[in-house]
């Protein structure tokens, strides 16, 4: 956990969004140092408070503010550690469901269950880092000093998670959308040995840009409000239905 902090505070350092901050994107080397790696949705920013407005990422790891096509920045990166270091100490993400959609709208809600099984330091950082409103996430560095991240002992080694056997990630199929003027076909699907109950979700969802720029207030109405360019950007998708 320490690494991977590490990681993204040398990322926002440099004013780098990965965007798709998720355990399949992590590296594991063989002298045990982990690596950040698919910067393929990542993007540059001039500003530190720069915001986007681009739907992008993998469901089970995007924000609130991400999955509403609303104004987001480098919180967005919070929120995904969030959910890794959920599905580290549990073995699934937070948000994990058979679908697309129900899966982003437990997002969108902020519903999930805080395992009892872990520490009361766990518990503590992970709520603050899925907190809804991106204003309320801590910062990188603030995550180093978090007191689960300085303890030593028993209390920090029985903090890890047991997985039922599914994936991580959720599904059994990765699917890739990008533009690409020279070929008409935008996706590829490449499937994966495993079988997983339920519909497949897909692994990431391509990018794609509002037509219109929605404020931060935005973010948090009513399920009214983001409903509608959900299921518009599932369809064009071609998932969700």
């Amino acid at each position: 956990m320490h690494q991977i902090v590490k990681g993204m505070l040398y990322l926002h350092t440099h004013g780098i969004m990965h965007r798709d901050l998720t355990l399949s994107n992590l590296l594991l080397t063989t002298s045990m140092n982990i690596k950040i790696a698919d910067f393929g949705l990542a993007t540059q920013l001039k500003l530190p408070s720069e915001k986007h407005f681009t739907m992008c990422g993998t469901p089970n790891y995007i924000s609130p503010e991400v999955a509403t096509r609303s104004a987001h920045g480098l919180e967005s990166d919070v929120w995904s550690l969030g959910c890794m270091f959920y599905a580290f100490l549990t073995g699934r993400p937070p948000f994990d469901t058979d679908t697309v959609k129900h899966t982003l709208n437990k997002v969108v809600l902020g519903e999930y269950q805080m395992p009892t099984h872990i520490s009361a330091e766990a518990q503590d950082l992970i709520q603050q880092l899925l907190q809804k409103n991106p204003a309320l996430r801590p910062s990188l560095s603030a995550v180093l000093d978090h007191p689960f991240m300085t303890q030593t002992g028993p209390t920090a080694s029985k903090d890890s998670g047991s997985s039922d056997g599914g994936s991580i990630d959720s599904g059994i199929a990765t699917i890739s959308t990008a533009s690409n003027a020279t070929n008409s076909s935008s996706s590829r699907l490449q499937r994966k040995t495993r079988q997983v109950i339920g519909q497949p979700l897909p692994n990431r969802m391509a990018p794609i840009p509002s037509h219109s720029l929605h404020s931060t207030s935005s973010s948090f109405k009513s399920g009214q409000d983001w409903q509608p360019h959900l299921q518009d950007d599932l369809s064009r998708m071609g998932i969700g239905r």
